[in-house]
């Protein structure tokens, strides 16, 4: 995302040719707004910083993109195959987005209570792990 946000500032004029190609209105600020979520959304699911609003919100913004601008239904040939790719990656990029909320709202308080329980370990304790080899008694004599 982050990438494809640069690439609609570098690129600006010939995005906003083919948004208007598309029928689109308010070409200015739809680029505007697609640039702000590609680049700021992205970057905070790459810094992990407010993942599942961002994911949310990548989720949202895909729908009308991936409806408006890989329409394949409307091409025919090569074009076509192409859209479709482009189609189904869309929609495999909101299948992870929303899969990856759904995987980490399960394991993560399973994860807390797994490491809260080293919170109550005082530092010169040694704790013994089932791995650790444990001692032989002593034969009685």
């Amino acid at each position: 995302f982050v990438l494809s946000g640069f690439e609609k500032i570098t690129g600006w004029g010939q995005t906003a040719a083919m948004m208007e190609a598309k029928g689109m209105l308010l070409v200015p600020l739809f680029l505007t707004a697609a640039i702000i979520i590609e680049i700021g959304v992205g970057l905070l699911v790459a810094f992990g910083l407010w993942t599942r609003w961002a994911a949310l919100i990548l989720f949202l913004y895909l729908i009308p993109v991936t409806i408006i601008f890989h329409d394949f239904w409307a091409y025919f040939g090569a074009d076509r195959q192409m859209q479709t790719v482009n189609f189904l990656k869309n929609l495999a990029i909101m299948g992870g987005l929303l899969v990856s909320q759904v995987l980490t709202l399960l394991p993560t308080p399973v994860v807390y209570l797994y490491l809260d329980r080293f919170r109550h370990v005082r530092p010169d304790e040694k704790s013994l792990s089932r791995f650790d080899v444990q001692p032989s008694p002593e034969p009685a004599s």
